[in-house]
Order: structure tokens, then C-alpha cells, then sequence
């Protein structure tokens, strides 16, 4: 049987921390390890985590603030599994998620990153919208280079594309997922399932004007970097020049349709 460890980034997470650790604990696909790294949090977070008598449970504590990628970078210094799958403390998981996400890999070896669509959940775990990109792979590959079409907590990759090509850009918080895809598509197929695997939650930090303005502009710099670095078409560049004007834009204008 296939081992699986999730990876999961949690700080101040107390609010949405249990319904999101009782989503993959109560997974149809048993052999996982949860990671889950406290990144230096002030509230309840880490007495939350010790609280699971689960041994599928592997807490990591950060001693301060490293942010979302280094987090992440820590976690999979301590993966030992073939496959990784990504998950955070505020959404939670359908239960037939690894599973599905682990047959997929499998079924299909040319495949090295395997996403799938959302339900959007509020404050109150009610669902309030659906988010879904193209489950076609020519379109994904497409438009990668245009934006983000990859939801970060609905993934699962093979352990071997980080070993081979390298972890999270930490200098890119905001934007250190869009790097990995836009660096690793370059090696692998990357796809889109359309089943909604995973509940993702909308609230005020991940919207918030600051949020959007953040994600802007680590988008932009991933995208140059995918320019210099990665051999895109200079086709990129519309786009670098699209987003840099969009950046300009003020938060509030935007915020209603971002994302």
C-alpha cells in the first residue's frame, strides 16, 4: 500500500484547525502521515494539534516566524513517503480525496502534479461558490503561463519532481506555488480533476486588500523568474506587463472577483 504524507503549514490556526485535521484523519485511504508545522503561533494551535492521540500525526514547531514556504520547506525535509500531498488548517478535505488523487498518480505515470476543483466555504463552513479551473492538460499548460490555475491545497505531487528539481521558493510567499508549477511544468504533466475534492475557505485574511496586493505582486516576480529561469516563451512577458498594470489597480476595485 502506497504511502502519502500531507503536508500542512498551520499558524494561529485555532478557528478551523480541527475540522481541518478530522478531514484527512477520517480519509477513506488510511496509509498517510499528517506533517503539520506551527509556525511560531500565539494561540491555541499547537494545544489543538497535541491534543490528537493519532500517531499518523507529526508536529513540527517552528521557534519563530518563517512564513508559508519555508514552513513548507520544513515539512518536506521530513517526507519519507512517494507521494506529498498539500492540505491547510482552514479548509477541509472530502473524504474520498487521497484516494482519488493517489489512483490518478498511479493510473497515469507521465502525470507528476495532480489537482482538482473546490467548493468556496465561508466563516461558517456553508458552502458559498465553486472553484474550478480546466481539467483539460492542454489548457492547464496553457494557461499557467498566463496565472495560477493550480489550487495549492487540492494538490498531490510525486516526492521524486522536489527531490529532482527543488523545494519552494522562499523568497516567493504569495506566489511560492505558482513558482513549483511554473518550474516543474516544464518536466511533468500537471492536470486538473474536475471532482471537488476539497472545501476552501474564504475569509477575511486570505481576501483582504493586503492578500490580494501580496499575491500580485509575488505572481509578478514568479513570472519573471519563469522568464529568466525557466526558458517560458517570451510570450510571458504580455502578460508580466498585463499583471504589473493590474497591480496598479487598487485592491478594493478588484477584490469582489478576485479568485
Amino acid at each position: 500500500m502506497k504511502k502519502i504524507d500531507v503536508i500542512m503549514p498551520a499558524r494561529n490556526a485555532s478557528k478551523y484547525l480541527r475540522c481541518a485535521i478530522d478531514s484527512i484523519l477520517n480519509q477513506t485511504y488510511e496509509n498517510f502521515r499528517l506533517i503539520i508545522v506551527d509556525d511560531a503561533s500565539t494561540d491555541n494551535t499547537v494545544k489543538i494539534i497535541k491534543s490528537y492521540l493519532d500517531n499518523r500525526i507529526f508536529l513540527i514547531k517552528n521557534r519563530s516566524q518563517m512564513g508559508v514556504a519555508k514552513s513548507l520547506n520544513i515539512a518536506l525535509n521530513y517526507v519519507n513517503s512517494e507521494y506529498i500531498a498539500r492540505m491547510d488548517a482552514d479548509d477541509v478535505a472530502k473524504s474520498n480525496r487521497l484516494q482519488t488523487q493517489l489512483d490518478y498518480l498511479i493510473n497515469h505515470k507521465d502525470v507528476g502534479v495532480v489537482a482538482s476543483a473546490a467548493d468556496l466555504i465561508n466563516e461558517n463552513g456553508k458552502i458559498c461558490g465553486i472553484k474550478q479551473y480546466s481539467s483539460n492538460e492542454v489548457d492547464t499548460c496553457n494557461q499557467l503561463i498566463n496565472r495560477n490555475v493550480i489550487i495549492h491545497p487540492t494538490v498531490m505531487f510525486r516526492t521524486q519532481l522536489i527531490n529532482k528539481y527543488g523545494l519552494y521558493d522562499e523568497n516567493l510567499n504569495g506566489a511560492e506555488d505558482y513558482d513549483l508549477w511554473l518550474r516543474l511544468g516544464k518536466h511533468t504533466k500537471i492536470i486538473n480533476l474536475p471532482q471537488k475534492l476539497l472545501k476552501y475557505r474564504i475569509h477575511t485574511d486570505n481576501v483582504s486588500n493586503y492578500a490580494i496586493k501580496k499575491v500580485e505582486k509575488a505572481t509578478i516576480k514568479a513570472q519573471i523568474k519563469a522568464l529568466i529561469k525557466y526558458n517560458y516563451n517570451l510570450v510571458l512577458i504580455l502578460y508580466i506587463i498585463r499583471n504589473i498594470i493590474s497591480y496598479l489597480i487598487p485592491a478594493s476595485i478588484k477584490k469582489a472577483s478576485f479568485n
